[in-house]
């Protein structure tokens, strides 16, 4: 057996590239609809857009990093840049990206705490680590192995009570010894949120992470309503994040759009000298309200021609130079290889015509190989169901 295939367990090797050659694919039986069969003409009206800076800059995902292996792809494409070419960007360079991303919002957000309470948490946190090993739960918990919040709070309650009752306790457990004894901090049902995805320790927002403000040093009190339990959970799961993305098998799962957004950043402002600065924003998505600043807002009131409108706006921003499309799907990130369309008349039972319209882009649903022609009504589909899913664009920044 491959002994890249040993090293991950069933739940990773989906969510990697096969061992095929990048370049193992036939164009026309890539881009065409029953390319054995195909001939034109076939359809009323055909259309078909690729980019072959894509398909030639796309590299392989070999673990569950598909935030950093699409953000090097869509690098790449931009630049032009094979994958085979000595400056081409591959996962891990956008992984150490996102290990300085991850380190600097710990850093704040640690920093924040230890400030309110007034003692380093590094105890705490190597602490239950630790209890929560002795309970059966992994150091580097993979996906579905992580407590639960409730388990979490227990096992933290738990801890700092008992810790606190030592002869000479650390000082941060007699701090949180009082924040405990404090009723108001009992019930936090309000303070904590469960994402849609229900993956305790993944984190995947709409917009860039953003620090608390700056608190001043602690003097002897602790504003009434600090959600601190929240905070906490937060700083673990971050720093879970960081573990997860430096393990044997590196992944993403910690990163939302504002990882990828930022990681575009990042690179620009280290390449600036040698490549042009790139910037990555949303693009289209599910807008809550008529007031969305996303270029191509989706609702599911949207009417035919609406719709319409949406497909020809991503049409236009595809076939624009210098620019590159991510499709954050479910669980994935992938970046659009193609876009096709079609229409074909088509005899009814009842003997009518009926005039049928196909428009799919090309993606990948697992991996980052383009493999996967999905329907724009599915991608909107998908889009709808859950805030998160998102096509974003990155563009060379004037």
């Amino acid at each position: 057996m491959d002994e890249a295939k040993k090293s991950v367990s069933y739940d990773e090797k989906v969510e990697m590239d096969t061992v095929d050659a990048e370049d193992t694919y036939d164009l026309n039986a890539l881009l065409l609809p029953d390319a054995s069969n195909f001939r034109l003409p076939s359809y009323d009206r055909f259309s078909v857009s690729y980019s072959l800076a894509a398909l030639n800059g796309w590299v392989k995902q070999p673990s569950p990093c598909c935030a950093a292996a699409s953000v090097a792809g869509a690098w790449n494409a931009i630049h032009r840049l094979s994958r085979s070419d000595q400056n081409a960007l591959h996962h891990t360079d956008v992984i150490q990206i996102l290990k300085e991303i991850l380190e600097h919002q710990i850093q704040s957000k640690q920093g924040r705490f230890e400030r309110l309470l007034g003692a380093s948490i590094e105890p705490l946190i190597q602490g239950l680590e630790d209890f929560l090993f002795e309970k059966g739960y992994p150091r580097v918990p993979k996906k579905g192995e992580a407590p639960k919040r409730k388990v979490l709070l227990n096992a933290l309650r738990e801890l700092v009570l008992t810790q606190a009752q030592q002869a000479e306790p650390e000082a941060v457990y007699s701090l949180m010894a009082e924040l405990y004894s404090d009723q108001n901090q009992e019930n936090v049902s309000e303070e904590l949120t469960s994402t849609d995805e229900g993956n305790d320790l993944e984190d995947d927002e709409e917009k860039e992470d953003e620090d608390h403000e700056v608190i001043p040093e602690r003097h002897g009190s602790i504003p009434s309503n600090w959600k601190w339990k929240m905070e906490l959970l937060e700083i673990l799961k971050k720093r879970n994040g960081i573990n997860k993305l430096c393990g044997e098998s590196p992944s993403t799962a910690a990163f939302g759009n504002w990882g990828v957004i930022e990681a575009i950043r990042r690179l620009s402002n280290q390449n600036g000298e040698c490549y042009s600065p790139l910037k990555a924003s949303l693009f289209a998505g599910h807008a809550r309200t008529s007031k969305s600043k996303l270029p191509i807002p989706i609702t599911r009131k949207d009417s035919e021609q609406v719709i319409e409108n949406q497909w020809a706006l991503l049409r236009s921003a595809f076939l624009q130079d210098s620019t590159a499309l991510i499709f954050h799907l479910k669980n994935h990130y992938a970046l659009v290889f193609a876009l096709r369309e079609w229409s074909d008349s088509c005899i009814q039972e009842d003997g009518s015509t009926k005039v049928v319209h196909v428009k799919e882009m090309l993606t990948a649903k697992k991996g980052q190989r383009p493999s996967a022609w999905i329907s724009w009504k599915e991608s909107r589909e998908i889009m709808l169901s859950w805030d998160g899913y998102k096509i974003m664009i990155v563009e060379i920044q004037y």
